[in-house]
């Protein structure tokens, strides 16, 4: 059992032990953040999913820095755009429903605004996570209203070997 305050620390070994990287921001810093991570990486452009609160923040941050790198939104369906998806998109961008601690485990929600395409497809996943969403163990109940199954991917799940559980609620 992990407390509040154990929990970032806990969820930041076991993700970090797989070389994904952790950075710690404020909800109204993490665009800049993003931004600067963009560059950084001289990556060209970064997939959103435009019509999620983030999508609008995003765009909104975008809109005030014209040099930062191009935005590609996922507004379309994916038979469309399936070359460019696959082979022009370094990046991408989702939300989280929270994660789990004691196993270092991401809570992915795919949606019609954010399909599973969106963290699977590009080589780089910028994935945003809130502090107080982070659980200890697995969750008593389903975080969703719709109650359905709720994919659980482990902190490999990056790694060339996508280990996935699926809860029913």
């Amino acid at each position: 059992t992990y407390s509040a305050e154990q929990r970032i620390p806990q969820l930041r070994k076991l993700m970090e032990a797989v070389h994904t990287e952790i950075h710690l921001t404020s909800g109204a810093e993490w665009p800049a953040l993003l931004a600067q991570l963009l560059r950084d990486r001289q990556l060209p452009s970064l997939l959103i999913a435009p019509t999620t609160p983030h999508g609008q923040f995003i765009t909104q941050h975008w809109a005030n820095n014209p040099d930062l790198p191009a935005l590609k939104s996922y507004d379309r369906p994916m038979e469309e755009w399936k070359a460019e998806l696959f082979n022009d998109t370094p990046a991408s961008l989702t939300g989280t429903l929270g994660a789990i601690a004691a196993t270092g485990s991401l809570l992915i929600w795919p949606t019609r605004e954010e399909p599973r395409l969106m963290s699977l497809v590009p080589p780089v996943h910028f994935a945003l996570l809130k502090a107080s969403e982070i659980r200890d163990n697995r969750p008593t109940r389903c975080w969703s209203p719709a109650r359905r199954r709720l994919p659980i991917l482990n902190r490999s799940w990056r790694m060339g070997h996508m280990a996935q559980k699926i809860w029913s609620c």
